[in-house]
């Protein structure tokens, strides 16, 4: 393992309880589904890949700075999305002092710009760079910050965001650059911690784009000394529908939101593996990945138990080795590979709309026994192989709140 992804892992893993407030949750269960691989889409035309994504090479190594957290703050998610009506409900609540609103998906990058005009992204035409970002009123917002990055949060305008540092590395340029995306035009206001942005590739004032197939809503909630978490809940699923699950969680569990539990954002997937440039394939869950990215990247391997398999080839070593002790061990027979469903599948995830790009896309995930555990039902996958599987950098979505028991993806090197 190479001592500069070492290094960013220890980065990441540093992030965890170190944001002052609410910063330091993740969100619930992935609504992800394995399919299987399939023959992908009629090859588009050959286009070159932009330049600036050729040039991602280097891993960032900066870790963000160290504040200690609140144990007063809690992070509210659930499947299906929170109704906007929950944060009026929960200013209204007995004993909650703050609430912010994260409205969080995918936007697309047609090209960007440092502030002395220097192109910085050029994507091929027809194509864009997936982009997550975060929407955020600034002032609820500031409230669940470090104090080092408050008054860059409070200050954003609108059509005005906020860098990650690792954002910054990935696009070559921070304050001043100018974002054309598919949602309209941004300006970066400032840089800051990526815990700050909860692990998003920018924090940007106002409500989330029209034009977004859809957003995933995190409420971060900050309680009195004494206030219990119980009203809370209470209120929460009163808003859901019954049996609608919804993790209510308090800090120090993890610095980033996401949908889905011990999955790391697309920003550290995209310092780590690299970015590419896609189109989205009209009416279906599939994309059309740059060729040279993927040419360079995606490659077929036969590994121990399962065969073939289509992935990155930065993930093959730690995946044959994990294999390697299932053999070792006796536990061949717990994988069964008429029902292994794929690493590399260039495609959104499988359930609800098309607002985020499955970390197949990177073929750095991997399903097991996929007919025996489907998404959402208890998984039967031996536990005896989890533990193999974690022990070798990954991570298991049998543990989600919406399980998906056949799931594994990459976490550490």
């Amino acid at each position: 393992m190479s001592a500069v992804r070492r290094a960013l892992f220890r980065g990441a893993c540093a992030l965890v309880g170190l944001l002052l407030g609410g910063l330091v949750m993740m969100g619930a269960a992935a609504l992800t589904e394995a399919e299987p691989e399939r023959a992908r889409p009629d090859k588009p035309e050959a286009t070159a890949r932009p330049e600036r994504i050729e040039k991602i090479t280097k891993v960032p190594t900066k870790k963000p700075s160290k504040v200690a957290p609140l144990r007063s703050v809690l992070l509210a998610w659930a499947p299906g999305g929170l109704p906007a009506s929950a944060h009026r409900l929960l200013e209204r609540t007995s004993g909650v002092r703050a609430v912010a609103t994260v409205d969080a998906g995918l936007d697309w990058i047609e090209s960007s710009r440092s502030s002395d005009g220097t192109v910085l992204d050029r994507t091929p035409g027809g194509t864009a760079i997936p982009f997550e970002n975060a929407y955020v009123n600034p002032a609820d917002y500031a409230e669940f910050v470090s104090p080092a990055d408050r008054d860059k949060v409070r200050s954003l305008d609108e059509g005005e965001t906020l860098f990650p540092r690792t954002s910054e590395e990935l696009r070559g340029g921070g304050t001043g650059v100018t974002l054309r995306l598919k949602s309209g035009n941004l300006t970066v206001a400032g840089v800051v911690d990526d815990v700050t942005t909860g692990g998003y590739e920018a924090l940007t004032a106002g409500p989330a784009p029209q034009p977004w197939d859809g957003v995933d809503r995190f409420l971060l909630i900050r309680l009195d000394q004494r206030a219990r978490t119980g009203p809370v809940e209470r209120k929460l699923r009163s808003l859901l529908q019954p049996g609608q699950p919804l993790r209510l969680r308090p800090s120090g569990v993890n610095p980033f939101l996401r949908y889905g539990d011990s999955v790391l954002p697309q920003l550290i997937i995209k310092a780590n593996f690299g970015e590419f440039s896609a189109r989205p394939i009209p009416g279906d869950r599939f994309i059309e990945i740059d060729e040279t990215w993927r040419a360079r990247n995606i490659r077929g391997f036969t590994l121990p138990v399962i065969g073939e398999v289509v992935c990155h080839r930065s993930l093959i070593p730690q995946l044959r080795a994990a294999l390697k002790e299932v053999v070792a061990r006796d536990l061949g027979y717990t994988i069964q590979p008429e029902q292994y469903a794929g690493c590399f599948g260039a495609r959104f995830i499988n359930a609800g709309p098309r607002h985020r790009l499955s970390h197949h896309a990177w073929g750095i995930a991997v399903d097991f026994n996929a007919s025996e555990n489907p998404t959402g039902i208890r998984p039967s996958l031996d536990r005896r192989l989890v533990s193999v599987m974690r022990e070798h950098g990954f991570t298991w979505g049998g543990d989600w709140l919406v399980p998906d028991g056949m799931h594994f993806e990459w976490v550490e090197f």
